[in-house]
């Protein structure tokens, strides 16, 4: 729908990004490129009008990304009900609601915080994939995680490296609590209680990254 979007550079990521995501903080995706423009607007779950373009949200405000540049396709084809539901049109400009969540940081760099679909709800705490997930990846026995909703409260399916499944209850225990102890260092995972294991996740079939959080709410929901 529309690609490319921004751009980072390794250095930025190895220099401080990669840090900040340990800490919650979401994944840094660069600068918008040259010709494209992208906001941050209130999220919204059903159709948004143009008179949300006027509503960006400040810097370290999570909101939805919206994105308009010569790359965004205009439409859906033979889809009218998707084509409303994501497009915005700003007279001869179209804006594309590519559904996912992030925010500018103080010095304009664009930090994606994850899908919107995949968002957890509790109470009044919004937890974020990415941002949750940054946390506990840096584990050493942790190969990728990924927050879900069970139950109403956000709870972290841990995919161990290879030859790190907890063997035992009290492995699993012990697991469990430096898990624990790792979130309670940051302020967007210290509320998380609930951790389950799998040994492999349920993925798109095109790659091998891109986990299917839904999937894995339904199996352990």
């Amino acid at each position: 729908e529309v690609l490319p979007v921004s751009s980072v550079v390794d250095q930025q990521i190895l220099e401080g990004l990669s840090e900040r995501t340990a800490r919650g903080e979401g994944t840094c995706v660069g600068r918008p490129l040259k010709r494209v423009e992208a906001r941050i607007l209130p999220i919204v779950e059903g159709e948004m009008g143009i008179e949300y373009l006027d509503r960006s949200l400040s810097a370290g405000e999570i909101g939805e990304i919206v994105v308009t540049g010569p790359s965004v396709t205009k439409a859906y084809d033979q889809l009218p009900d998707a084509t409303r539901l994501s497009k915005i049109w700003e007279e001869d400009r179209v804006w594309h609601r590519i559904g996912d969540l992030g925010y500018f940081d103080a010095e304009g760099l664009l930090w994606f915080c994850g899908r919107k679909v995949e968002r957890v709800l509790a109470g009044d705490r919004v937890f974020y994939t990415d941002r949750c997930e940054g946390v506990f990846n840096t584990h050493s026995r942790v190969f990728r995680s990924a927050l879900i909703g069970v139950k109403g409260q956000p709870a972290i399916v841990v995919e161990p490296m290879p030859g790190e499944y907890p063997k035992s209850e009290d492995d699993k225990t012990a697991f469990v609590s430096e898990l624990k102890e790792l979130g309670a260092r940051s302020e967007v995972t210290r509320e998380i209680e609930v951790f389950l294991f799998k040994e492999k996740f349920p993925v798109d079939v095109r790659h091998n990254a891109k986990i299917h959080r839904l999937t894995l709410a339904k199996e352990f929901g």
